[in-house]
């Protein structure tokens, strides 16, 4: 099979050449080579190299990047109403209360680049929609805002959330086809967004993996349940993770990705995996995605 692979770096590299030695042809093209989200000239590249490569299946992890179906090939990709579980993230965060969720409170509503210098905790700044990053930024304490309101264009709509100070941040992953689904994992984390930080941290991987204890492990898949039974209605067939902060018996929204997530190996057989997006959903349950920090 030609398997044709759209995702940011350091995703999908394992998984192609997993794939190669079990006999498919595999092509990758990620931000590296073309696969840019926020322009249309990156979806022309992409829909050039596609038709170049002549693919039996193109499997499409960048939410942002909306492509055409095709009488040529089978198409995995998201809806734009299952992409937009991730990228527009005020309405998500209140269809997540709406289904049991906590949420983080909001201190302001404001732009990306006007976020007010007077916050003197850490807090978290997401933009409402659409936007060229997609993804939340954590502004600490010691962080100079006014420099970090200059890093970015005006008029994006954003809103800017409290530090919850949550005792773990537990993780769903799971894989959607279609309107069913299968968790592939749930995962506790020590990190504290400092992935998210704009001037990047030396340290931020040591925010490692954790045990759930089975009180922590239940809330987690009651609240993702119920999230992922509405997540189903919105079609697509994708990876992706929810990503929650847990404080005592409360669990906190804190976003989807709809998408696998970067820094991560496959346990289990690369055709389950791509068997799990093309033909049956519950061929996920076999494998498994791991950090590899």
């Amino acid at each position: 099979m030609r398997v044709f692979l759209i995702s940011l770096s350091n995703t999908y590299e394992q998984v192609a050449g997993a794939l190669q030695v079990l006999g498919h042809t595999v092509f990758l093209q990620d931000e590296l080579n073309g696969a840019y989200s926020g322009e249309d000239w990156g979806k022309s590249k992409v829909l050039s190299t596609i038709e170049e490569f002549n693919p039996d299946v193109v499997i499409n992890n960048m939410p942002a990047l909306f492509l055409p179906s095709s009488s040529n090939y089978t198409y995995i990709g998201n809806t734009q109403e299952s992409a937009n579980l991730e990228l527009q993230k005020w309405s998500a965060r209140q269809k997540a209360q709406e289904l049991g969720f906590n949420l983080p409170s909001v201190l302001e509503e404001c732009t990306m680049n006007t976020v007010s210098t007077n916050h003197s905790n850490t807090v978290f700044l997401k933009p409402k929609g659409l936007d060229p990053w997609h993804q939340t930024w954590k502004i600490p304490a010691s962080t100079n805002i006014s420099e970090h309101n200059n890093s970015f264009p005006e008029d994006i709509p954003a809103f800017v959330e409290e530090d919850i100070q949550h005792d773990i941040e537990g993780g769903c992953i799971f894989t959607m086809k279609e309107g069913s689904y299968t968790i592939v994992k749930t995962q506790g984390y020590t990190s504290r967004g400092d992935e998210k930080i704009l001037d990047g941290s030396a340290n931020w991987k040591d925010g490692g993996v954790a045990s759930l204890t089975l009180a922590q492990e239940t809330l987690l898949l009651d609240a993702c349940t119920a999230w992922l039974n509405y997540a189903a209605t919105l079609g697509g067939t994708y990876e992706g993770e929810i990503c929650t902060g847990i404080k005592g018996t409360d669990i906190y929204w804190f976003e989807q990705n709809s998408r696998r997530g970067t820094f991560a190996t496959l346990t289990g057989s690369a055709q389950d995996w791509l068997d799990s997006l093309i033909l049956n959903v519950s061929k996920a349950s076999s494998i498994s995605w791991d950090f590899n920090f």
